[in-house]
């Protein structure tokens, strides 16, 4: 009986402690309010503060990095890493962590194609201009010479850095003194930076292409198919490489998908064969490319 009584105010004593307290179930609880967080009259019907921040000043030297940044250099340098990561990642059979293989493939392959793509629609204006120029289609033949103009400008817009586009310091800190672009800032000319190679090839497109439009001009069938013939050389020597790059790409995205790493080393050296060959022709200055790691198994 003593023992039954303990057992009793023991079990009263844990109520009291953690406050139980009889209620009717159908009555609702008792509301919380927060004593450090109350709640102002008419909070709800408050208006929001939608004032502009303070704009943040960029620093003058970061402005600086960042415009000699080159898309086409941070594209390259990050397929270089991916490389190297199928490479890290295929680390054996049972070791291999296939998502991220199959993720750094895809990211080369992305890339791969947005410049062959961008190869084959200046290809397939040129073309429509030399098959217009050969049936006395002229005005057409204009036209199509005017899209490989636009391809070719489009292409510049995305890879050249901004300084290379004549953005300079002085015309950033315009744009942020009057809060608009429409004020007249300084511009410089244009700073190309590619090797020597790769930028003579490019030179000699735009040579070809402006004797392509003076043979539009005077109709000189002749003329226009000499210079298209020869930038169709040009352009499908640049289109072949990043399709070949893209194509091993995704079939290694393909085979990791598949959870399998015994055909990806067949596929990359295939890979990489076409990025050093692409090296070998274009890098020639003293720049040493990041050409990409070898196979191996770590």
């Amino acid at each position: 009986m003593r023992v039954m009584t303990l057992i009793l105010f023991a079990a009263a004593a844990i109520c009291l402690a953690i406050g139980c307290t009889a209620r009717d179930d159908n009555q609702p609880p008792p509301a919380v309010t927060p004593t450090n967080a109350a709640v102002p009259e008419g909070y709800a019907d408050a208006p929001i503060d939608l004032q502009r921040p303070e704009p943040v000043r960029i620093a003058p030297a970061d402005i600086e990095g960042w415009l000699q940044i080159s898309p086409v250099r941070m594209n390259m340098r990050s397929m270089w890493v991916s490389s190297g990561l199928i490479v890290a990642f295929s680390a054996g059979r049972y070791n291999a962590d296939f998502d991220a293989i199959e993720g750094n493939a895809r990211n080369i392959e992305r890339k791969a194609a947005n410049y062959a793509n961008m190869w084959e629609a200046v290809r397939t204006e040129n073309r429509a201009i030399a098959e217009q120029a050969r049936e006395r289609q002229w005005e057409k033949s204009r036209e199509h010479s005017q899209r490989l103009w636009a391809k070719c400008s489009y292409c510049h817009v995305e890879s050249w850095s901004l300084e290379t586009r004549g953005i300079l310091q002085e015309s950033i800190d315009g744009w942020l003194e009057n809060g608009t672009a429409a004020e007249r800032v300084p511009y410089s000319g244009l700073r190309l930076e590619s090797p020597d190679a790769f930028l003579g090839i490019m030179l000699e497109m735009v040579a070809q292409l402006d004797r392509t439009m003076a043979g539009i001009e005077r109709q000189d069938g002749d003329m226009v198919m000499r210079n298209t013939q020869a930038m169709d050389r040009i352009i499908g020597d640049q289109l072949d490489r990043w399709r070949a790059v893209e194509l091993e790409a995704r079939l290694i995205a393909e085979i990791a998908a598949k959870s399998d790493v015994l055909n990806i080393d067949r596929r990359y050296a295939r890979m990489i064969r076409a990025c050093n060959d692409c090296h070998a022709t274009f890098v020639q200055d003293d720049r040493e490319p990041l050409d990409p790691l070898p196979w191996k198994y770590r």
